[in-house]
């Protein structure tokens, strides 16, 4: 096939992403094209700081499949894109022409909704979750599929808007907005994320927002605010202020990209057994031939990390070590996070790397 015959295929889907295919074979974005952009710069250089050599990887609700492409180029050892075709305006062609024409050995599944991720039975090192939430009618069942497919050490990466108006902890339904059909504040999100048993790792808040419709004002309410302003009437213009509030909180809004681990242990936002499977994941619900998780996590401070210790750096912790960790947990750090710091240790990646050697000399 020439190139213009590839061209003409390129031409007749409607792109979400832009792509570079190379002999001069673009697809652009046809979708508020400035901030999009933007967006996926700040994403890019969120991801260029994780480690995908070697991953197994999901991306959840991959559109086109853009960020399972770049999670291949980054020396991910597989890559499962994964969408449902029916709930996106450009179906599935985008993808896999996309997959087509890169020569990709990307693993794609575009008839799976995030309702479905634990049918898969896989667990992964990381998780792809960007530009989704909002759009969903169920979030925290969602939150839970997504739960069921990471192991201890997977990282789940978000990407999506938080609203700035709003009062805290609380999140709008709105499912006639197709741009946005659940949008919470930070509160509210990090509430969601901690009741399917993830822990918030780094948040990162990047100064994008998406293009603001102005906030229409009648003449007679300016003219009420300057007469409240000229009678320096602080609780007159307050309560002026609060007239608008009923135009905020689908507009001003901001986006988040979260990094986020899952924990295992008691959950204080359930005080009853969690649905969906999650009390796989708590102690106080069970049972031993449910649980799935590493028996560590349900260890009290003190034995984890001991037990830490022993299994990633083949010792007993030394008192400077051991106190400084425990301060940490005690502190509020999750215990994954923990787990992370240690194995980014020199001491631990010098085993690791003995360890490498010596299975190498036994395998010769």
């Amino acid at each position: 096939m020439d190139v213009s015959e590839q061209r003409a295929r390129i031409d007749a889907i409607t792109w979400y992403h832009d792509f570079d295919f190379g002999n001069g074979l673009k697809a652009q974005t046809t979708v508020d094209a400035e901030f999009h952009r933007q967006l996926w710069r700040s994403i890019e250089q969120e991801l260029d700081a994780i480690d995908f050599q070697g991953k197994s990887v999901l991306d959840i609700g991959c559109w086109d499949g853009y960020w399972s492409f770049y999670a291949e180029r980054r020396g991910a050892r597989t890559v499962l894109a994964t969408d449902d075709c029916t709930q996106n305006w450009a179906g599935s062609a985008g993808c896999l022409l996309a997959k087509e024409l890169y020569g990709s050995s990307v693993s794609v599944n575009l008839n799976l909704s995030v309702y479905q991720l634990a049918s898969l039975n896989q667990q992964f090192d990381i998780i792809l979750f960007l530009g989704v939430y909002y759009h969903l009618f169920d979030p925290f069942y969602a939150l839970a599929q997504i739960r069921h497919c990471c192991h201890n050490d997977t990282i789940v990466l978000i990407d999506g808007p938080v609203a700035l108006a709003l009062v805290p902890a609380t999140a709008l339904f709105n499912f006639a907005d197709r741009t946005c059909e659940w949008l919470p504040t930070l509160g509210a999100l990090e509430q969601l994320l901690r009741a399917t048993y993830f822990s918030i790792i780094s948040p990162d808040v990047p100064d994008i927002r998406p293009p603001q419709p102005p906030i229409k004002r009648s003449k007679h309410w300016w003219l009420r605010t300057v007469m409240e302003m000229l009678k320096k009437s602080r609780l007159g213009i307050l309560a002026l202020a609060h007239e608008l509030e009923p135009m905020l909180p689908s507009t001003l809004q901001r986006r988040l990209f979260l990094k986020c681990a899952p924990f295992v242990g008691t959950n204080e936002l359930h005080y009853y057994r969690p649905p969906f499977g999650l009390h796989k994941y708590d102690s106080r619900f069970c049972e031993v031939s449910d649980c799935h998780v590493d028996k560590i996590f349900f260890l009290s401070d003190e034995e984890f990390v001991i037990a830490v210790f022993k299994k990633f750096l083949g010792r007993e912790p030394d008192q400077v070590g051991y106190k400084h960790y425990l301060s940490l947990i005690k502190s509020g750090t999750v215990r994954q996070a923990v787990i992370e710091a240690i194995k980014n240790s020199d001491e631990y990646r010098l085993l690791s790397s003995k360890r490498k050697d010596e299975q190498a000399s036994n395998l010769t």
